[in-house]
């Protein structure tokens, strides 16, 4: 059963119907001002909070909150003739809303955003916002969190960690903007979308444990964000980010140089081989290819010169099985055969 589906089917074992009259009611906690301050979505002991909602063409939105450490739970359904917009509320929490599926329209400090499937928007503490409930099939994920899940990361001073550095540009951009928007950089998003089914499982379930495992997934999503989603980034927010990722390659090529592809570097830095050759090639310049020779050419003349080890030994030590092309490749950078370096 897909997991749009269970939510459904939970929220009418355990529905309370009610109006959206009644549903801003209960968002208000009898609180009139403008914007309305909401915290019944989480309490003060709780680290983390989810709230969900799934609409259809029908009109009606099946809702869900799972507090994790209390015992709080709420579902309902509201029912609706046309598209509502939600009254503008903020939170002394962050939210991290992921669309599942569909879309999301939200109106954030009084403009309008529009979120497809996949995308992640983290919004801000105090930041005034509302979302639209529309008539269209739909699935939203809302987790809400203390600042303390990304705050963990401001501390972090490795220049060449590129995922490290990146959570602390998470977390910046946080602090600076209303709102930070993530977009998946390829249409495989299985892995997000596993830890939000997860997380959402495993509060309707309800097991011992929960927790851990909840906690640890709101890490694996934040993991996710810097590794295989693109970020909200002015220009020279852009060239900084390059830079470090360029440092990150260079450092994994001096542990890996034996065996490293462009292909690999691809797959662990999350980026196309078209995209990681062309910022190497701009902030290197030379080619990432050529690098990697390179690296392990210079491996190579330090083995030769400092060890006995036979010359066709350390060739393939270095990556090279064609001890021919190992020669070839070392004369065009040296301009001198490795037998003359021994000789030396």
């Amino acid at each position: 059963m897909e997991l749009k589906e269970k939510c459904d089917e939970y929220v009418l074992r355990n529905v309370k119907t009610i109006d959206i009259a009644d549903y801003e009611s209960f968002l208000q906690l009898n609180n009139n001002q403008e914007p309305v301050l909401t915290g019944l979505h989480r309490g003060l002991r709780d680290l983390l909070s989810v709230h969900a909602w799934t609409t259809s063409p029908e009109g009606h939105q099946n809702y869900l909150y799972f507090q994790m450490n209390g015992e709080q739970k709420f579902c309902t359904t509201l029912y609706y003739s046309s598209e509502t917009l939600c009254q503008p509320h903020t939170h002394n929490y962050i939210e991290l809303l992921y669309v599942m599926q569909g879309e999301l329209r939200m109106q954030i400090d009084g403009k309008t955003y529009s979120f497809k499937e996949g995308d992640i928007c983290l919004i801000n503490t105090n930041t005034i916002h509302c979302e639209y409930i529309e008539r269209k099939d739909s699935f939203i994920i809302c987790l809400c969190t203390d600042d303390i899940i990304f705050e963990q990361y401001q501390n972090s001073r490795s220049a060449k960690d590129y995922t490290l550095s990146l959570k602390r540009f998470i977390n910046q951009k946080r602090m600076q903007e209303l709102f930070v928007s993530f977009s998946p950089r390829n249409t495989d998003t299985h892995k997000t979308k596993h830890a939000f089914e997860t997380i959402i499982s495993e509060l309707m379930e309800d097991l011992p444990g929960k927790q851990r495992i909840v906690i640890g997934y709101v890490e694996r999503i934040i993991d996710l964000l810097a590794r295989e989603y693109s970020i909200q980034a002015t220009r020279s927010d852009k060239e900084e980010l390059q830079k470090v990722l360029v440092q990150s390659i260079c450092s994994y090529i001096e542990y890996h140089y034996d065996s490293v592809t462009v292909n690999e570097l691809s797959q662990k830095f999350s980026y196309s081989p078209d995209y990681l050759t062309k910022i190497f090639k701009k902030e290197q310049e030379t080619n990432l290819s050529a690098y990697i020779q390179l690296v392990r050419l210079q491996h190579a003349s330090e083995l030769i010169s400092s060890t006995s080890l036979p010359i066709e030994k350390i060739s393939r030590k270095v990556g090279y099985n064609n001890v021919g092309f190992f020669y070839k490749k070392f004369y065009e950078i040296y301009q001198t055969t490795p037998n003359e370096v021994r000789e030396k």
